[in-house]
C-alpha cells in the first residue's frame, strides 16, 4: 500500500499514535463485562460511523492508537485517499500537538515521539495539508 506520504511524515504519524498506551487508559475506566479490545473497536466504531471527534482530547489518541494498532497487523499504512487514511491524517492532525499524559504514556514508544527532530511534527502536518488541499 502507498500511502503517499514521505517516510518522515509517516514516522511522525506513527510515532504520534504510538506514544500513547489505550491498554493503560482502558485499565483507568475498565468497565465490567467488557474486555480491552471490544472497549478500544467500540470507540472506533463510534468515531467513523458518527465522523465525530470525542469530547475528550485523551479519548480521540485513544481512537488514534487502536487505529494504528491495525495498521500495525495489516503490514503497513493505508493507501492515500482510501477510507482508513482519510481517518488516520484526520486524527494525526487533531492529536499532534497535544501533550502525551503521563499515565497513558507507552514506555518504550513515547522516546521516539519526544525525541523526533525539531519541526518535524509540524513539518508533517503540513505535508497531509497540502495532500488534503489537492484533492479538493
Amino acid at each position: 500500500m502507498d500511502s503517499k506520504l514521505t517516510y518522515e511524515t509517516e514516522k511522525a504519524i506513527m510515532n504520534c499514535a504510538t506514544r500513547f498506551d489505550g491498554y493503560a487508559y482502558y485499565e483507568t475506566i475498565k468497565k465490567s463485562g467488557i474486555e480491552a479490545p471490544a472497549y478500544l473497536d467500540e470507540a472506533q466504531k463510534y468515531f467513523f460511523s458518527s465522523g465525530k471527534l470525542f469530547g475528550s482530547p485523551v479519548k480521540n489518541m485513544l481512537v488514534n492508537f487502536f487505529l494504528h494498532r491495525q495498521f500495525h497487523h495489516w503490514g503497513w499504512l493505508p493507501s492515500a485517499y482510501s477510507e482508513h487514511w482519510y481517518y488516520m491524517v484526520y486524527l494525526y492532525l487533531h492529536t499532534y500537538r497535544l501533550p502525551t499524559p503521563d499515565k497513558y504514556r507507552h514506555s518504550s514508544m513515547t522516546k521516539d515521539w519526544e525525541q523526533r527532530p525539531k519541526g518535524s511534527a509540524e513539518a508533517a502536518a503540513a505535508e497531509v495539508r497540502k495532500m488534503l488541499m489537492r484533492r479538493l
